[in-house]
């Protein structure tokens, strides 16, 4: 996601939660609960969508994780290999 994108939607978050401030700080009575009901799930929304952003982040680092630890193995493996090969040519050229 571009930071432009973001900012933009940071500034639509923004001034739709100045709107509904402004409703509950301006309404008498009914309205006004109504308002207050509008600007609490605009806080239960946003703190769901930060919760589901954190949530995919977090997936994302396990799976680099995994892959990370796989690629950590193989190299291991390649590198037993390799020391295997020269333990032997070392142990070739001592015979010889």
């Amino acid at each position: 996601m571009s930071d432009q994108y973001t900012s933009m939607m940071k500034m639509a978050e923004f001034k739709e939660f100045q709107t509904l401030l402004k409703r509950v700080l301006e309404q008498r009575g009914r309205r006004r609960q109504e308002n207050i009901t509008s600007l609490e799930y605009f806080f239960c929304k946003n703190w769901y969508d930060t919760m589901m952003n954190s949530k995919d982040q977090l997936k994302e680092l396990m799976k680099d994780k995994k892959e990370l630890r796989k690629l950590i193995i193989e190299l291991n493996e390649e590198h037993k290999i390799e020391l295997d090969d020269l333990e032997r040519q070392l142990e070739k050229l001592k015979s010889s």
